[in-house]
């Protein structure tokens, strides 16, 4: 609790401005990845009224830099995990061929929001040929335990445009999935302020 400070007046038709200093709580590990908040109460009493008004002005923070924490969460699957059909994990990347008839689902788990998840394939010198299936969208929530993963579909063909409307075929070779996530407070314009996964090289026949 913080003390209370001598009262101040402020004449009619003019304002004050309070600067405010906040200290995380004492002794917080940062890499525990503390929250803590509070509220700052102001009591207000108008010349020639004895009753006062009060007004309460929430405030959070963040013990640490909330713009470098990893938005991809690795719980409860090792995401990013690939899925076969019946939606168990592989565990063979290596060894997987998508085909014509075979597709694979890409979980995802979000340990934060993002304003920008993106999903693409790229070929084994990092080209990338475009989005995968469900591979772009804006303003992700993160995960929860009634839906705790994204689920992209990984096939022979992908998305050349952000909507997912203009498809195209990915001829046959060796490709890998990248995921990128925007950090909080990140910079669409700059590849730094992405996390990003790759995944292991696969097989597209």
């Amino acid at each position: 609790i913080l003390p209370a400070v001598a009262s101040q007046y402020i004449r009619a038709g003019k304002s004050s401005l309070f600067t405010v200093a906040i200290i995380a709580p004492y002794g917080l590990p940062e890499a525990e990845h503390w929250f803590y908040g509070g509220f700052l109460s102001f009591a207000l009493q108008w010349d020639g009224e004895a009753a006062t008004s009060s007004q309460t002005v929430p405030y959070a923070g963040f013990n640490g830099d909330y713009s470098k924490l990893d938005v991809i969460g690795s719980a409860p699957l090792s995401s990013p995990q690939f899925l076969d059909e019946s939606q168990n994990p592989l565990t063979d990347v290596a060894g997987l061929t998508i085909t014509p008839t075979r597709n694979v689902t890409l979980a995802v788990t979000l340990a934060l929001p993002t304003r920008i998840l993106s999903a693409t394939l790229v070929d084994a010198g990092g080209k990338a040929l475009g989005y995968i299936g469900g591979g772009y969208t804006e303003y992700v929530a993160r995960s929860q335990y009634t839906k705790p993963y994204i689920a992209m579909t990984v096939a022979r063909s992908v998305y050349l445009d952000k909507e997912l409307k203009l498809p195209a075929d990915a001829p046959a070779g060796t490709y890998r999935v990248r995921v990128d996530a925007l950090r909080p407070f990140g910079d669409p314009g700059k590849a730094s302020d992405f996390q990003s996964w790759v995944s292991g090289l696969f097989a597209i026949a």
